[in-house]
């Protein structure tokens, strides 16, 4: 779509209405030429009738005498007859060349709707089009599908990272996510506000520590990897911690361990990297990385 384009069709329309309108006008004089024509032709036709009887008359009167009244009369009447002819003949020869004129003007008016009406045709197309590209890019601004399906997604997201933070926080904590935040100026923005609830009230996520805020963090993951592994008709094979257990003090350990073993079903493998020998031996096998001078080593042992 092109702006400038849309503005040029629309000044070229305004012209062509404007010939339209003159051509209009011409056609109206035209047709009154016409009926000055058809009046002169009648004009010229009564005429000649006269002329045709008053030659009758005087082919009547054979070789007889006129009297000079009478005589003059008749020449003056042949007189205005022929110069009511010649008037005729010469305001036809005029009107000619402009009803050659008008005939042309309005083969051109013809020519030019076509163009107008083709032009209107494809300024309707262009407009549809605009309206077209207009909803898909409200479509698919953040206001459009991607709103919508955060929308229908928190729901699902709150559900699970809640069933399991009240795990890790002793029923404590509870997620609330927001899709929209209200504006100073009035209405409001999308956004995506993470908030927590505890016994201390609802504060927003950077308020919380960085070991309440693992465990948060650890709900949220757990949640959305199982919102888009069903989505997508996928299960969840592999689950991967690595550290953050170091800000866990002995009950966030212990409760860490409970939400582990609780999501244990819904992973084929559960891989939990960590420097910590306590937290450790609450798992039967471990792969050991050892280093050496040749690269490191990665031994499998069984720890019951």
């Amino acid at each position: 779509y092109d702006q400038r384009e849309h503005d040029a069709v629309r000044a070229r329309l305004s012209a062509v209405e404007a010939e339209v309108a003159r051509a209009v006008a011409h056609v109206e004089k035209r047709a009154t030429h016409a009926h000055q024509r058809k009046v002169l032709n009648e004009q010229k036709v009564v005429l000649q009738q006269e002329r045709k009887a008053a030659e009758q008359a005087a082919a009547s009167l054979g070789s007889g005498a006129l009297d000079a009244t009478a005589e003059k009369s008749l020449q003056q009447a042949c007189d205005e007859a022929d110069a009511a002819y010649k008037k005729l003949a010469h305001e036809k020869d005029q009107l000619l060349p402009e009803m050659g004129k008008l005939q042309n003007r309005r083969a051109l008016i013809q020519e030019r709707k076509k163009v107008y009406d083709a032009r209107i045709k494809q300024i309707i197309g262009i407009d549809d089009e605009v309206d077209d590209y207009h909803t898909l890019a409200a479509a698919w601004s953040k206001n459009g599908i991607q709103a919508l399906l955060i929308e229908q997604a928190i729901p699902e997201i709150e559900q699970e990272a809640n069933e399991l933070l009240a795990k890790l926080s002793n029923n404590q904590a509870q997620i609330f996510i927001e899709s929209q935040r209200d504006l100073k100026s009035g209405g409001v923005r999308e956004t995506l506000d993470v908030k927590i609830s505890d016994s201390l009230g609802v504060r927003p996520y950077e308020m919380y520590s960085g070991g309440e805020a693992f465990r948060i963090d650890f709900a949220l993951r757990i949640a959305i990897s199982k919102l888009l592994a069903r989505r997508a008709g996928a299960s969840l094979q592999v689950l991967m911690v690595d550290e953050g257990f170091g800000s866990q003090d002995e009950e966030g350990l212990a409760r860490l361990m409970e939400a582990l073993y609780a999501v244990q079903d819904d992973f084929e493998k559960i891989i939990i990297v960590s420097h910590l020998n306590s937290f450790k031996d609450n798992f039967p096998t471990h792969l050991v990385v050892t280093k050496g001078a040749t690269g490191s080593v990665v031994t499998v042992e069984q720890r019951g």
